[in-house]
């Protein structure tokens, strides 16, 4: 199926262009360094590498460091949300339909109302698209659409995301493991009442146009590995309003709480993973890292702004585990 002048940068930013990237710039000029850390268990063997991702990206990402590249070369599965590559159209066509698509007569014009629907032909035209063609759509896929349209006029692509680039080189090599479904990262949004959808989609129209340099600053944020500003460009959207924490607890929360619990289980399979989410998915207190510390592991951060510091927890709790 998407992170300084933080008060002015902060309300420029919107849900979706955080939730579609989960992060990128261009101009980028210094080794990267990328936020990476290793999971160890009780007995100090490395179980896991996490990953910050970027679904979109540039040329200037690559090459990635060594230690990221080592850590994975010395994996035996790479873990991601979706394999993106691995998707078939039909069955994608029919999940958009089921979940995306209004049923019958019903479309977006007439639940927009005028003005709104007036607003959103514009900006589609300015991004070289017909708004006929969103009739169908319910708002939150309408507003992953002008999104994408936004991203395809940038200098940022899908094929040089990080998914796209370890998928890439792991296929044939090592075990795939997909953390969600497509149907699952469909119905996301549908969680959303119709109220909140149209105003997903306004926060959108709004924004259309300001989020280039958000964007570029959050891209020079994970190229630097630097976790404080991530965690600030990330995250203070969703706490600007009610939608925002309501989209901050499924996007994030709900999410990351299944990913840990399908890696948990994963772990006693293999020797080592190869974890590759979007960044947002890593951070803060609901984050991945802070899940596997708050369960015994030693989390130890291998490149990031800060690589003298361990990240993890000072002791290795004995979790009781078999493995």
């Amino acid at each position: 199926m998407k992170l300084c002048l933080h008060s002015v940068i902060a309300k420029r930013r919107t849900f979706l262009w955080i939730i579609v990237t989960c992060f990128y710039s261009s101009a980028l000029h210094a080794a990267s360094q990328p936020l990476l850390w290793q999971v160890q268990d009780k007995d100090s063997r490395v179980r896991l590498y996490l990953f910050g991702s970027l679904h979109y990206g540039d040329e200037a990402f690559y090459p990635l460091p060594d230690a990221v590249l080592q850590a994975h070369r010395d994996s035996d599965v790479l873990a991601v949300e979706l394999d993106i590559d691995a998707l078939d159209g039909e069955k994608v066509r029919a999940a958009l339909k089921q979940y995306g698509y209004y049923p019958g007569e019903k479309n977006l014009q007439t639940q927009l109302g005028a003005q709104m629907w007036k607003t959103l032909t514009q900006v589609s035209e300015n991004l070289g698209g017909d708004a006929q063609r969103l009739k169908r759509f319910k708002p939150w896929l309408a507003a992953m659409q002008l999104t994408n349209m936004q991203l395809s006029r940038s200098d940022y692509q899908q094929a040089l995301g990080l998914d796209k680039y370890f998928l890439t080189a792991s296929r044939d090599k090592k075990i795939i493991l997909e953390l969600e479904s497509l149907d699952e990262q469909m119905q996301l949004f549908n969680q959303l009442s119709d109220a909140e959808q149209i105003e997903f989609l306004q926060v959108t129209l709004n924004e259309q146009g300001k989020a280039e340099e958000s964007l570029k600053r959050l891209a020079d944020a994970w190229y630097q590995g630097d976790e404080p500003q991530l965690n600030e460009l990330v995250f203070s959207s969703f706490r600007q309003r009610k939608l925002g924490h309501r989209l901050y607890q499924f996007i994030f929360v709900e999410r990351n709480k299944q990913m840990l619990k399908t890696i948990n289980a994963y772990m006693k399979k293999a020797q080592k993973i190869f974890l590759v989410v979007g960044i947002g998915h890593m951070l803060g207190e609901d984050g991945l890292v802070a899940l596997f510390q708050a369960q015994g592991y030693q989390v130890t951060l291998v490149t990031g702004v800060n690589t003298e510091v361990n990240m993890g927890v000072n002791a290795v709790v004995n979790t009781g585990r078999d493995d």
